[in-house]
């Protein structure tokens, strides 16, 4: 793609959609929508790996169309090695095996990829997608229980932590946090029964500052950690609390 119009309308359509992600939905299935339209009308550019890692996630969560939805991720991973676009890299490896990946690959075989989309975006400044991979890196192997051994995840956990505070990725370490606490929770017991707390997080401290910050992703996050929790110590009440939580 050559027009510097198209090229314009990628970038700030690319720039969009981390945010619309978060605050509208619809908007952003929209921007993917109309990324991977560009693409095919106009030819393709860096921009356009990411739009059809995006809209193969459209087609596997809206339409339940697997087969197309990870082929579409797989041509976006495919596009950003052939077009060499290394600023893009760990942005569309993060985002192709984060929403789409897990739908037919193993889960044992995802970490490895985020860690490659890690180093990729310390490589090249990229340092929200960084931070987001190596963050999943992290918590993909927990719920998936394809790490027996929560010492050796915490202890994987704590300098990616202080890797995603170093590149001031501040959003991302109330979840390093949460996850850190609970696999503390899950290794020496809770310090609370109805609230997660301790060492790395204080629910009753921090809950508050997320709906300030409308973090509602990382609420989500703790009321799962909380869900998983207390199924686990048998406490079946609570734990449908943590789930119907609407915070």
């Amino acid at each position: 793609m050559t027009d510097p119009q198209q090229l314009a309308i990628m970038k700030i359509l690319a720039s969009l959609s981390a945010t619309a992600f978060g605050a509208f939905r619809q908007l952003f299935f929209l921007i993917t929508i109309r990324m991977t339209a560009i693409s095919i009308n106009h030819g393709n550019m860096p921009a356009s790996a990411l739009g059809y890692a995006l809209y193969g996630y459209f087609l596997c969560s809206n339409h339940e169309d697997i087969e197309a939805g990870c082929q579409f991720a797989r041509l976006g991973l495919d596009q950003v090695q052939r077009l060499d676009a290394k600023e893009w890299h760990s942005r569309v490896w993060s985002n192709a095996h984060f929403f789409v990946s897990h739908w037919k690959a193993p889960l044992k075989d995802i970490p490895d990829q985020f860690q490659a989309a890690y180093c990729k975006g310390l490589e090249c400044g990229d340092f929200q997608n960084a931070a987001f991979s190596a963050f999943h890196g992290c918590l993909f192997p927990y719920f998936s229980g394809t790490t027996r051994n929560l010492a050796e995840l915490q202890q994987k956990a704590l300098p990616l932590k202080e890797s995603a505070l170093q590149m001031k990725q501040l959003q991302m370490i109330p979840r390093f946090n949460i996850l850190l606490q609970a696999i503390h929770a899950l290794r020496y017991g809770r310090t609370s029964a109805q609230y997660l707390k301790g060492e790395y997080y204080d629910e009753e401290l921090m809950v508050p500052l997320h709906l300030q910050a409308f973090d509602f992703p990382c609420l989500f996050m703790l009321y799962l950690h909380k869900l998983l929790l207390d199924y686990l110590s048998g406490d079946f009440r609570q734990a449908v609390e943590a789930a119907s939580n609407r915070r």
